[in-house]
């Protein structure tokens, strides 16, 4: 509520702004956090109506971008910067789109409902509701975006050759350029959010970080992932493989439901985490990760072997 993320009215009044309205309902959402516990109030955005919604994409950045960016630190020993940006989504506003819901458990208020001015976290269309409420931001204290990747900002100064880039990724920022650029961004942006600054950049988007300046190099790896993914599965103690895939076994479709896997969705997790590493970090199991998504439908046992062959061959 301090915030301003909605205001309290009467069912009539709701009724009155829209005679078809629907109140969506909301719970709590509760999170441990290394430093800290969270509590969140969070809409069951599953119950709204896709005609009373409209567009909800919203761009993220891609990952090829955050590889760029993180080079060009490097190459140009530029400082970066890890910006946590808190309760983004309650900051972008949906006024306009007229969402009500119920209070949580222990906030109810008796013949009344919530009327949000905010996006909530939950709802279809808080993501695209705080991409544009940050794009704006952005535009409005000079910051350009790129023509390659929307979440890509920049600000040049060509006569004194002095850069600054921002890859915005939900509510985190990571940040390059010059020192003095990037504290008046940070202080800029503190006057409109609440931001964590999170110091030099160690872990983003799942990878670390690992910088040394006077070499000027940068490497970026997935160790922690990988070994997380490993636990998930079960394959900690398995032993190790030098191929992702082996070159004897012949990867096809099932002749009978004999070959099958009885658990698909256990194949899909397996690859969708494989394949995320393969994006970021790992390109080398990316031609694996490729043959065996062709058979994600109906994977048979011979599949099932081969994609945790390839999370043993990761860790």
């Amino acid at each position: 509520e301090s915030y301003g993320t909605f205001r309290w009215i009467t069912y009539a009044e709701m009724y009155r702004i829209n005679p078809f309205a629907r109140v969506i309902s909301t719970k709590w959402c509760y999170k441990r956090k290394p430093d800290r516990f969270k509590a969140r109030v969070v809409a069951r955005g599953f119950l709204q109506s896709p005609w009373d919604v409209g567009e909800t994409h919203s761009n993220v950045a891609k990952l090829s971008s955050v590889r760029a960016l993180l080079s060009k630190a490097a190459v140009a020993d530029y400082s970066d910067r890890q910006i946590d940006i808190g309760n983004a989504y309650l900051c972008a506003d949906i006024a306009s789109e007229h969402v009500f819901c119920s209070p949580p458990e222990g906030r109810e208020k008796p013949g009344y409902v919530m009327y949000l001015q905010k996006a909530l976290y939950g709802l279809k269309n808080s993501a695209k509701a705080w991409f544009d409420t940050f794009a704006e931001t952005l535009k409005g204290l000079g910051y350009t975006q790129s023509h390659f990747d929307d979440c890509l900002w920049e600000y040049k100064n060509e006569s004194e050759n002095k850069f600054i880039f921002i890859i915005v990724f939900a509510d985190d920022c990571l940040v390059t350029g010059d020192d003095g650029y990037i504290r008046d961004f940070m202080s800029k942006i503190s006057k409109t959010y609440k931001i964590r600054d999170l110091g030099e950049a160690e872990t983003f988007l799942g990878m670390e970080i690992v910088r040394d300046r006077k070499k000027r190099t940068l490497k970026i790896k997935q160790t922690k992932y990988i070994e997380n993914m490993s636990k998930r599965f079960g394959l900690t103690e398995a032993k190790p493989v030098y191929t992702p895939l082996d070159v004897k076994v012949v990867l096809r479709k099932a002749k009978n439901s004999n070959e099958l896997h009885p658990d698909n969705e256990l194949y899909r997790s397996i690859i969708g985490s494989i394949m995320y590493a393969a994006q970021l970090c790992r390109p080398d199991v990316l031609h694996a990760v490729c043959r065996l998504s062709r058979y994600l439908n109906e994977p048979t046992k011979v599949h099932m072997t081969q994609a945790k062959r390839v999370l043993v061959y990761l860790n």
